[in-house]
């Protein structure tokens, strides 16, 4: 037998996995309440919280993103915040000095944006509300089954439609208010 899985007289055999694994559950497991305070502490620990902007809203946009450009936010109404307009950061670090965003807030990669307050909420009831609206008619649409086949016979029947709490216009229906 090899010298390295050979026991030593009086040596204790170690104790199985499933006994280390049930130690270890013994520590108690956070609530569902606990682990959405720990998620909300651990958001914009990498970005100061900026000052409110009354009629204003404001949201940290990344200068790296191909996919989400400035530029492109830009066309959707939202507009850079000059270290000027935040008297909180003024003459703070926070102020790009030179190139592209000169004057403007920069934490990183990331710049400081800010949209009407109107026009926020009616983007995002747009891209939140209306646009999964309009997808969920389409599915429906695209999932009700024909009556007849291509020969002209009928279709076995179907109780219900499984679509009652999809219909109607989604349009007409007001969005909720976004934060």
């Amino acid at each position: 037998m090899d010298d390295r899985i050979k026991k030593a007289p009086g040596e204790v055999n170690r104790s199985s996995r499933q006994v280390e694994a049930d130690a270890r559950t013994d520590v108690p497991l956070a609530s569902n309440e606990q682990r959405r305070r720990m998620f909300q502490a651990s958001i914009n620990v990498a970005l100061p919280v900026p000052p409110a902007m009354p009629g204003w809203h404001c949201v940290w946009l990344s200068t790296e993103n191909r996919y989400d450009s400035i530029h492109q936010r830009m066309t959707m109404g939202y507009e850079l915040v000059k270290a000027d307009e935040v008297k909180e950061w003024a003459d703070s670090n926070y102020r790009v000095k030179s190139g592209q965003f000169e004057g403007c807030i920069s934490v990183n990669e990331m710049i400081l944006a800010k949209i009407p307050e109107e026009l926020y909420q009616d983007l995002m009831a747009e891209l939140h509300y209306y646009a999964p609206a309009d997808e969920e008619q389409r599915l429906k649409e695209s999932a009700v089954l024909p009556e007849k086949d291509r020969n002209g016979r009928r279709l076995g029947s179907i109780e219900g439609d499984g679509f009652s709490s999809t219909d109607g216009d989604n349009r007409h229906r007001r969005a909720p208010s976004f934060a």
